[in-house]
């Protein structure tokens, strides 16, 4: 019997090429990073869209508050309500000094009323 020739290890004679592992990260934060960016970019796009759509909404409010209070201002106008009355045959009387209660905002807090019944009695 002859001797056993050894097979030649191949791993020891493939030259290998060092695997850019810093390479990879770089570009894997890369991607990550740019995707972060185009997801914020669509949000605020999104949040841009219907910030501009509500203050549409606001101006158009606001008008539409402007001409409700200039309807209710000549409504509430003395002569208007004078007419107001006559024409439904309505006869109405000033209130007595003693008939009147008077709401003022209490001094103390700001949210709080008071009535002040100094006259009525």
């Amino acid at each position: 019997m002859g001797k056993k020739r050894k097979k030649p290890n191949r791993r020891r004679q493939e030259v290998r090429v060092p695997f850019p592992t810093i390479l990879v990260g770089v570009l894997t934060l890369s991607v990550v990073i740019g995707a972060g960016y185009m997801s914020i970019n669509i949000r605020c796009s999104g949040l841009g869209k219907q910030i501009k759509l509500q203050e549409r909404e606001l101006v158009e409010t606001q008008k539409r508050l402007m001409v409700e209070q200039d309807k209710w201002a000549s409504r509430t106008a003395p002569i208007n309500l004078e007419r107001a009355l006559a024409h439904h045959g309505l006869e109405m009387e000033m209130p007595e000094s003693r008939q009147v209660i008077r709401i003022e905002a209490w001094k103390g807090s700001k949210d709080t009323l008071a009535l002040n019944r100094r006259q009525a009695r």
